[in-house]
Formats: structure tokens, sequence, C-alpha cells
């Protein structure tokens, strides 16, 4: 394990907790401009179902994020005797993660209905957020290497 001193520990945590936020900014960007090539390379069918996916895909990572953060917290509460008497049940947690799936399986029996074409716009709408993700790690992949982070 690396030790760093304290202020480039404090520069290592500022930077990695800024990644939601820039991985967010990166997922907005791409959306637009992915969205309104769509539009106008395939015409509205299409730029609508990216649209749809890519709102679809930002949002289910957004609720998956808060659901995993939701579930850690649950689990340090168990460690914890004092906290897991004061605890609520998990259902709100688990309906989130099947309100996700539910979703997801909506939107795209809605735009299977319409035409081939719109799903696969709608699906690629869905693997924004991981395209998002990957220029993330890229990134800071290079800052930590070029800082030593």
């Amino acid at each position: 394990m690396t030790v760093f001193a304290p202020s480039r520990e404090a520069e290592a945590r500022e930077f990695y907790a800024a990644a939601q936020r820039r991985a967010l900014r990166v997922g907005i960007a791409l959306a637009v401009v992915v969205t309104a090539f769509a539009f106008v390379r395939w015409g509205r069918g299409v730029g609508v179902a990216l649209a749809l996916g890519c709102l679809v895909g930002g949002l289910n990572t957004y609720w998956l994020a808060r659901s995993t953060a939701a579930f850690a917290r649950k689990a340090v509460e168990f460690a914890d005797p004092e906290m897991a008497a004061r605890r609520p049940g998990s259902a709100g947690i688990l309906f989130q993660y099947a309100l996700r799936y539910l979703l997801v399986a909506l939107a795209a029996y809605a735009i299977f209905k319409s035409t081939l074409f719109s799903i696969l716009g709608f699906f690629a709408g869905l693997f924004l957020p991981v395209v998002s993700l990957m220029f993330e790690a890229f990134y800071e992949a290079w800052v930590s290497y070029r800082r030593g982070l």
C-alpha cells in the first residue's frame, strides 16, 4: 500500500469524490450529441427512441447508485446492534430494484411495438451510461498516472 503525504491524499480524495459528477456531465453531453445525430441521420423515430433509452439508462444508473449506497448503509447498520434496532425495513430498496427493471421493460415493449430500428436506438441509449463510465475510468487512469495519485 502506498502512503501519501496528507496534501496528496486530500487531493486524491477530492479527485475521486467528484467521479460521479464528472461521469454524469459526460453522459449528458454524449446523450445530447448522439441524440441530435440520430435525429438528423435516422429520423424522429430513432431519435426519440435513443433519447428515451438515454433517459432510462441514466435513471437506471442513478437508481443503481442510490440502491447500492442504501444496501451498504444497511450492512453497516446491521453490524451495529444499536442501529439495527432502529432501522426501517428493506422493502423500499427492493421495490426500487424491481421498479428499475419494470421501467426498462415497459419502455422497451412500447418502442418494440413501433419498429425494430427504434428498439436498436433505445438499446444504444441504455448503453450510454456505460460509455460515460468508461470515459471516466480512462480519465481517472490518465490523471492518476500524470499526477501520481
